[in-house]
């Protein structure tokens, strides 16, 4: 006689054989009535949708009980039975049908049910003065009465919450043993936010905490899995999480970015695989319990976190049957571990099932083996082969297992050691020579990659896809079918544990030798443009495999050559991810490694290039990027690569125009010309175009940059090339940005408003740097034109844009602009500090750029408030390094300031101010900016004292303003035709 195995109280209550039984039923038409209860349309709760009934919300498949949305405890029985009733309200359930769904197979009494009642009706509340919902039909059953929806409305909105799973590993077809377990940590996770499920490797955590995210998900936003074993780099879990985010990590530590992306949504973040980097994993996940409120934290490990707010979940190996007692087959097979040996034989073909003269030896192989999920999971895998009587010998005779407790990793690894040490020496030869090579890989991992890695030694590459479709079967690897081509993975567990063997086997360092190169050679053969390679698999896909490949290149036992050959190649998946922290350290780490009379290579120009740009956005503008740069420049042009010299002549001409250096920038952007010309494609044309023109903008040639910024507006978009995306923002959206500033300066107060609203709408899709250089741009605009309103909006987001995205120096410029909003509504104090705050962080990472009209916007509103002294030093200070660095577009404007104080403290008659003002304006003349010729054609005329001057000052406002075409509703144009009238009806006034 066989049998079906069934759940027991620690594990699923409700089995599949159950839950088909319970549906039969529903379609019953002649169930009896509840009396004095109508009859009404049974509840179909197909796909888990939530029932409602009162203020609870229960739902089944998640086996969660909700009262107002917060978890009511519920024993896993006493849920059977109100899921049971809930399904037929208004109806009667007989006894006998309660005993078969919640005990099936198990002889109860009477007694266990009334009890199980008992616990139900506390859990509701029922002799608390609340409803009444369980009522007891003497003979008969019990009876749910009531009002019951399917999916309350608050139910429904939960259910509804779209959320997205990043990086969810497959959940298995069937988790046995773990229900009540399941629904403890969901409890748990929803109350106090911050749950660790820890215990000894291969006990199930992972499996566990996918079905907590499967039964929770309808709480989150979003949820981010994290596979945290591939990192071994220290300090790489936060650029893990940043990276799940779409956060670009453009600082070292990028945990203020984090915090904040995640204080705009309700999160869950689950750390998988936590004890290799659990310093760094409690720092973070501390920080995201104590500053992001609404984000949740699930983590797995073998020992706790040890920090604060952790609530541990200690996962217990799986129930066996006692030693020494005798039981009937049916309370044998109630034992989770006994029911998981028998469900994995059954999938497996191995047996129909379980029978009397087996299961006792089951039941001392469930114990040998403590319960341990993997560990049965590679015995059952194995019956096929030498049946149950003989498995339970070999393991007698081989292996001893004793689980010793969270502390200390090298007993516990031993012990799962010596499972899976049984369950390797049950392989054929080939099969355990191409398990060990496989575990060199992290992750997925395709046939082609595996025969290139695992051949050798007398092992050819039919033998090893076989022993992959081998080790599918055994269980010890598995198959991924999802995307294009087929991918396998081993378990992280096993995985680790026959490294350790490879490495003793002699092996590693040849097998490790063939993995990076396979890599190198798989990311060298697609095009740089191209977003996949291998097929259609993702590229992304690769950066666990690239990172473990690296490590042990640069490793004392590694080869460096390789490391340095592979760097190259992987570079721009790196910079493609916005990865660009851990670019920077592995392009030094290669950069390291060269040595310095090395005859040049490529690989050596592509590491320089992507070093220079990853320190660019990471540690700022340093000496070591600016060198970075040269290097790489000098090894593009002595190889003559056109597309090299373009990327380095791009980042340069950045790097320059960010330190001020505008008119070296100007000249590094000219040399792209001559190198585009010798390209054949239009996306880098247009990329000079876009370079250049904003040169000239920065430069003080407003009239060249016109020209240009237009050539590049004019382009047709385009969508994934490398020289935009690499660097990690839209070069393009900067020369739109600053074709906006220049149609203002340029007389075109209309055109430069449209533009502004254009470049905006542009950006909106565009990643978070563009957005912020669109922005810092296009305000200037809104404040020249008056627009408070629209300069106060985008200051915002702005703001919002640069904290939740780590982008520091656009956060400063944020701030200052915030402190020139507060000086302009009148709080003069408040404005002035922010405008400090903003200037010190800029000047720090040498942020000339940004720093140029904040600094003159902070001199004005110093002497506003009647503090000359320090504004006229501050004007004076940054006049002078604008001229050391050959002067740029902001220069007309800094001498106007300047003429503004020196007036202010020597008078309007002041010689030092007029002459100020005169080398303004000529300077603007020579700049073509019209807009600026104006304002300080203003200055003139209220500066002059005498009628002379005042005629000829006036007469020249007049002139300027005649040239205007459009904007006479503008600030500066409405105030000098004001001024003008004036001076026409009374000039000696």
């Amino acid at each position: 006689m066989s049998f079906k195995a069934s759940k027991s109280e620690a594990g699923c209550n409700l089995d599949t054989l159950a839950i088909t039984r319970l549906d039969a039923s529903l379609t019953n038409d002649l169930s009896p009535r509840c009396p004095g209860r109508p009859m009404t349309q049974r509840i179909d709760d197909s796909g888990d949708r939530p029932i409602g009934f009162g203020p609870f919300q229960l739902y089944p498949a998640a086996r969660i009980l909700k009262k107002n949305l917060d978890p009511v405890d519920i024993g896993g029985r006493a849920f059977d039975i109100l899921v049971a009733l809930l399904r037929r309200p208004n109806e009667i359930v007989t006894k006998r049908e309660l005993f078969e769904l919640v005990w099936p197979n198990i002889h109860v009494d009477d007694g266990s049910l009334r009890t199980q009642i008992t616990y139900l009706r506390k859990a509701l509340g029922e002799g608390d003065g609340e409803a009444r919902y369980i009522r007891n039909v003497a003979g008969r059953g019990y009876c749910f009465v009531g009002t019951v929806t399917t999916g309350s409305p608050g139910a429904e909105r939960e259910k509804a919450k779209p959320w997205r799973a990043h990086a969810l590993p497959l959940p298995p077809p069937k988790i046995v043993g773990r229900d009540e377990v399941i629904r403890q940590i969901s409890s748990q996770l929803l109350e106090h936010r911050f749950v660790s499920i820890v215990g000894p490797g291969g006990i199930g955590k992972t499996t566990v905490a996918a079905a907590v995210v499967e039964a929770t998900a309808a709480e989150f936003d979003n949820v981010h899995f994290l596979d945290l074993s591939p990192l071994n780099e220290p300090g790489l879990v936060a650029s893990a999480l940043a990276s799940s985010l779409g956060i670009p990590v453009n600082t070292s530590t990028p945990l203020a970015a984090m915090l904040v992306a995640l204080n705009s949504q309700h999160d869950l973040v689950v750390f998988d695989c936590c004890e290799h980097v659990i310093d760094d994993v409690a720092q973070l996940a501390g920080a995201i319990y104590q500053e992001a409120k609404r984000t949740y934290i699930l983590a797995t490990t073998r020992e706790s976190l040890r920090t604060g707010g952790e609530r541990i979940y200690r996962l217990r190996p799986l129930e066996c049957p006692p030693d020494g007692q005798t039981m009937s087959a049916a309370e044998t097979l109630a034992y989770p571990a006994v029911e998981l040996f028998s469900d994995r034989l059954v999938a497996s073909g191995a047996v129909d099932g379980l029978t009397d003269s087996t299961l006792s030896a089951v039941g001392e192989i469930c114990r040998r083996l403590d319960g341990i999920a993997l560990a049965l999971e590679l015995v059952a895998g194995r019956v096929e082969t030498y049946g149950i009587q003989g498995i339970a010998s070999l393991l007698n005779n081989q292996v001893t297992f004793h689980l010793r407790g969270p502390r200390g990793a090298a007993p516990r690894q031993q012990t799962l050691s010596a499972t899976l040490d049984w369950s390797y020496n049950l392989l054929h030869e080939v099969e355990r020579s191409v398990l060990l090579r496989l575990s060199v890989f992290v992750g997925h991992f395709s046939v082609e990659a595996a025969q290139v890695v695992a051949a050798g030694g007398g092992v050819d590459g039919w033998q090893v896809a076989e022993s992959i479709d081998n080790l599918v079967t055994k269980s010890l690897a598995s198959l991924d079918p999802t995307g294009p081509t087929l991918r396998y993975r081993l378990l992280d567990t096993t995985r680790r544990y026959l490294y350790q063997r490879l490495e003793a086997s002699g092996e590693a360092a040849e097998v490790s030798r063939r993995h990076a190169i396979y890599y190198r050679d798989l990311l060298s053969r697609a095009e740089p443009e191209r977003a996949k390679a291998e097929g259609s698999t993702p590229r992304s896909d690769h950066i666990g495999n690239v990172r473990v490949a690296l490590d042990w290149c640069f490793s004392p036992t590694g080869d460096a050559a390789i490391g340095v050959e592979l760097a190259a190649a992987a570079a721009y998946l790196f910079l493609e991810k916005s990865l660009l922290s851990e670019c920077r350290i592995w392009m030094k780490k290669a950069a390291a490694s060269i040595e310095p009379d090395a005859a040049p290579t490529y690989d050596e120009m592509e590491i320089r290039t992507s070093l220079a740009l990853s320190l660019m956005f990471t540690e700022g503008n340093t000496i070591e990027a600016h060198t970075a740069f040269e290097r790489g420049l000098k090894l593009a042009e002595a190889f003559g690569d056109t597309a090299h010299q373009l990327r380095l002549l791009s980042g340069l001409q950045l790097f320059l125009a960010r330190v001020g250096k505008f008119k070296d920038s100007l000249e590094v952007a000219k040399r792209s010309e001559a190198v585009s010309d010798r390209m054949p494609d239009c996306e880098s044309s247009a990329l000079t175009a876009a370079m250049v023109g904003t040169a000239y903008h920065l430069a003080g040639d407003q009239a060249a940059a016109e020209t240009y910024c237009k050539t590049a507006y004019r382009r047709p978009p385009f969508a994934g090339d490398m020289l935009f995306a690499q660097f990690g923002y839209d070069n393009r959206i900067r020369a739109f940005g600053a074709l906006a500033r220049v149609l203002w300066l340029r007389g075109f107060p209309d055109q430069a408003a449209a533009m502004v609203d254009d470049v905006l709408e542009r950006s909106q899709p565009l990643d978070p740097i563009s957005n912020c250089i669109s922005m810092m741009f296009t305000v200037s605009v809104s404040f020249w034109m008056g627009d408070w309103k629209q300069a106060s909006a985008l200051v915002d987001r702005l703001i919002v844009q640069s904290d939740k995205h780590s982008l520091h120096p656009y956060r400063a410029v944020g701030t200052g602009l915030s402190g020139k909003l507060q000086v302009y509504q009148g709080q003069r104090d408040a404005g002035i500090k922010l405008l400090r705050e903003s200037l010190d962080t800029l000047r720090v990472g040498r942020h000339h750029i940004l720093a140029l009209p904040l600094t003159a916007d902070l001199s004005e509103a110093l002497a506003a408030a009647g503090n000359y002294k320090e504004a006229q030093a501050l004007i004076d200070a940054i006049v002078d390094q604008d001229e050391q660095n050959g002067r740029s577009w902001y220069t007309p404007e800094l001498l106007r300031i300047r003429s503004i104080i020196l007036a202010s403290i020597e008078g309007a008659a002041s010689a030092s101010a007029q002459a100020s003002l005169r080398q303004a304006l000529n300077l603007a003349r020579q700049q073509s900016a019209l807009s600026w010729e104006l304002r300080i054609a203003i200055n003139l005329v209220r500066n002059s004292c005498k009628v002379g001057e005042i005629t000829e000052a006036t007469k020249e406002l007049g002139g300027i303003y005649d040239r205007f075409t459009e904007g006479q509703k503008s600030p500066d144009l409405a105030q000098a035709a004001q001024l003008l009238q004036t001076m026409t009806a009374a000039p000696s006034e």
